[in-house]
């Protein structure tokens, strides 16, 4: 939509400064694969991270990444899909945001004839990381979302201004960014729920209604289980506190911090700092003790572990 709208709104002037310098050749294949190691070593950074900031937009993504290409490894699917999605979403939003945005700012704070570059770098980068928020999303996720954004635009910005111009080299590293992300996110995803089932030798969660209280324990251990192994990041048969907190946060859960590490210390009955299944079992029970207000926001309805 962004794209449809920068064509429609594009003078002649205007597409001559946004495509007349456009163009593939070694120059711009190699800022492309240059300018693409640090963006892509700050998203790794920012996947791995257990970090609470990071937590549910990392999840998100995760969840994006399951829902297009499903909850089994397909690679070439999942190339081949990440790649066109990353050369639209490169090319729509470098179109609109650097080869026509920045310039015309540039024009804007800039003297007659004079453009202000850095100011158009600037204001372009900010409102390319405010077209980013999301509607309906919670204010913090927005308020690590936008800034990380505004960044990214920042370096998308000054590669189009140091290539001289040139959209596909904004373009290149935009998509081969999102397209890496997606890739990462599913093949981090499938794996460990893969890990998860075979570890815990169940396929799926167990829902537990209003009408389950019959066989609900049975239920929770099944699915305390699995959500154990899913936390698992590491693979070593125990959880340390941060993925606790991340997987609690994943689930819905928001108990306060000094809560948390209060039950985790509860739980852990060797005091090793981390819990094997039968504390995290533990861990489980004393959570399930706690208001349902203390841990969890109301217009959350898990019931995954039996909260009312």
């Amino acid at each position: 939509l962004t794209s449809l709208f920068t064509i429609q709104s594009l003078t002649a002037e205007d597409t001559a400064i946004a495509l007349g310098n456009t163009g593939l050749g070694i120059f711009p294949l190699i800022m492309i694969i240059a300018g693409s190691l640090p963006i892509l070593y700050l998203g790794n950074k920012i996947a791995t991270s257990d970090a609470k900031t990071f937590i549910d937009i990392n999840f998100s993504t995760n969840i994006l990444a399951l829902k297009l290409f499903g909850s089994k490894k397909n690679l070439l699917y999942t190339f081949g899909v990440s790649a066109i999605l990353g050369t639209i979403t490169g090319l729509c939003e470098e179109l609109s945001f650097r080869a026509l945005g920045l310039p015309i700012l540039a024009r804007r704070f800039g003297e007659a004839g004079d453009p202000n570059i850095l100011l158009g770098l600037l204001a372009s980068s900010l409102v390319f990381g405010l077209a980013h928020w999301s509607i309906g999303g919670s204010w913090k996720d927005n308020a690590v979302v936008v800034p990380l954004q505004i960044l990214t635009g920042f370096w998308f910005g000054i590669l189009y201004v140091l290539s001289g111009f040139n959209l596909l080299v904004p373009a290149g590293v935009h998509a081969i960014y999102d397209a890496y992300t997606l890739i990462d996110a599913h093949r981090t995803s499938t794996s460990q729920l893969q890990y998860a089932q075979e570890r815990s030798s169940s396929a799926k969660f167990l829902p537990i209604g209003q009408t389950d209280e019959g066989n609900m324990q049975e239920r929770i251990i099944q699915n305390s289980r699995l959500i154990f192994y899913l936390a698992d990041t590491s693979r070593d048969g125990i959880l340390q506190l941060a993925e606790i907190r991340a997987a609690i946060q994943q689930l819905g859960y928001r108990p306060d911090d000094s809560l948390l590490v209060s039950l985790f210390k509860q739980a852990d009955n060797n005091s090793d700092d981390a819990l094997d299944l039968d504390e995290w079992n533990v861990f489980v029970e004393l959570l399930r003790q706690q208001p349902a207000a203390a841990i969890m926001p109301a217009e959350k309805k898990q019931r995954l572990l039996g909260f009312r």
